[in-house]
């Protein structure tokens, strides 16, 4: 149990750490986002709305009480996940940050299930 959480929480940091670095440079339009997001060949609004749903995922992950918004959270970040590797791959862009962030959503999404599963029968035993 205590591998667990000190997994969950180190992933979920991690993740929440990455996530708001990323926000926030969408968010104002970093040289760096705008470089790459023309490079892709998304338009620019699109790394603005990006951010403001990762604000709404990071919220989501750190506000205890809600599990049904953080699963939805995990979904989103995995979905946004897949496509920017789908995206960075389709253009020879080989970005291994975004492989590397999957793992750590899928790590602190299985292990948050876990400690919440152990949490749930602990409860029930009292």
């Amino acid at each position: 149990m205590k591998t667990t959480k000190i997994t969950y929480w180190i992933t979920t940091l991690l993740l929440v750490g990455m996530m708001t670095m990323s926000a926030i440079m969408q968010l104002i339009q970093a040289a760096p986002t705008v470089e790459a997001t023309k490079k892709i060949g998304l338009p620019l609004q699109l790394t603005f709305l990006l951010g403001i749903l990762k604000i709404f995922g990071i919220i989501a992950l750190i506000v205890p009480g809600y599990p049904k918004i953080r699963e939805w959270a995990y979904a989103g970040f995995t979905f946004l996940l897949i496509g920017a590797t789908y995206l960075h791959f389709s253009i020879g862009d080989y970005q291994p940050t975004t492989l590397v962030l999957l793992v750590i959503v899928i790590t602190s999404y299985f292990t948050n299930r876990k400690r919440n599963t152990t949490q749930e029968k602990k409860l029930k035993m009292a």
